[in-house]
């Protein structure tokens, strides 16, 4: 995805952003330890979009109520 990325300020902090995403597709000669690696690794970078996602909000929260 072209340009996900940048610098913003929030709540006066300068923050680096970037957003990545990879697809994962078998074909007949892909093994398939191979293919099940891809969607381990899927998997755990989307638990760790989230947790991030979940600490932002968090932090973005607790900002607001100081």
């Amino acid at each position: 995805m072209p340009r996900c990325y940048g610098t913003y300020t929030v709540l006066g902090e300068e923050l680096s952003a970037a957003e990545l995403d990879e697809v994962c597709v078998t074909v007949a000669d892909m093994p398939y330890a191979d293919y099940r690696e891809c969607r381990v690794m899927d998997l755990l970078l989307a638990s760790l979009r989230r947790r991030m996602s979940i600490a932002g909000r968090r932090t973005l929260l607790q900002g607001a109520m100081a």
